[in-house]
C-alpha cells in the first residue's frame, strides 16, 4: 500500500513541478508566438516563399515584391531589430536559424543579380537566358549548347535549392516559437 502512495506522491510532485514551470515560462512562450506572428505580418510570410519558389520553378522569374520582403527580413535580422528578437532559455537555437537565413540569402543574391538576372520595368527579375547561351551561339557547336544548357539548369536549380533552404529555416523558427514548455523539456523529435 505504501508503494502505491509513494508512486502517486512522486507522480503528483512531477505534475505539480511541470504546472509551476509552465506558468512561469508562459509569458516567454507567448512573447515568442507574438514575435513569430509579427514577422509573418510585417516582414515575410509563407505565401511570399511559395510565390518565389513557384515563380523560379515554373517561369524562371522573381517578383520584386517577394524578393524585397525577403531582403527586408534579412536586413532586420542583420540590424537585430526589436521585432526579430526572440526570448528563450535556449536563445541560441533562434540565433542559429536566423544567421543561417542571412547566410543562405547572401548566397542566393550571388546568383540573383545582374548580369544573370535582369530587372524589368514590370518589377520582375527575369533570368538572362541569352547570357548563358551567348558563347554557344557564337561557336554553333553542339557541345557548347549542351554545356550552356547544363550551366543554365544548374543555376536555376541552385537558386531553387537556396530558396528551399531559407524557407526550411524560416519554418523551423515558427516551430520553435510555437513549442510548449513540455516540448522544450522533453522533445519527441530532435530539436528543430
Amino acid at each position: 500500500m505504501t508503494f502505491w502512495v509513494d508512486i502517486f506522491t512522486i507522480l503528483g510532485s512531477i505534475l505539480g513541478a511541470i504546472a509551476f514551470f509552465q506558468n512561469l515560462f508562459k509569458p516567454l512562450m507567448e512573447y515568442n508566438i507574438k514575435r513569430w506572428e509579427f514577422i509573418k505580418v510585417h516582414y515575410i510570410s509563407d505565401i511570399n516563399f511559395k510565390n518565389m519558389q513557384l515563380s523560379v520553378g515554373s517561369s524562371n522569374l522573381f517578383q520584386d515584391y517577394d524578393l524585397d520582403k525577403l531582403n527586408s527580413f534579412v536586413y532586420a535580422i542583420k540590424d537585430n531589430l526589436e521585432g526579430i528578437r526572440f526570448k528563450s532559455f535556449l536563445n541560441k537555437a533562434y540565433d542559429n536559424l536566423l544567421n543561417e537565413i542571412v547566410k543562405k540569402y547572401e548566397e542566393l543574391r550571388e546568383y540573383v543579380q545582374v548580369p544573370w538576372w535582369q530587372p524589368t520595368s514590370a518589377k520582375i527579375w527575369l533570368i538572362n537566358k541569352e547570357l548563358f547561351y551567348r558563347d554557344a551561339e557564337k561557336s554553333g557547336r553542339n557541345e557548347d549548347f549542351v554545356k550552356a544548357d547544363k550551366e543554365y539548369r544548374n543555376h536555376l536549380a541552385k537558386v531553387d535549392d537556396l530558396l528551399s533552404e531559407i524557407y526550411q529555416c524560416f519554418n523551423r523558427i515558427g516551430i520553435l516559437a510555437n513549442r510548449t514548455l513540455l516540448e522544450w523539456v522533453w522533445p519527441l523529435k530532435k530539436n528543430a
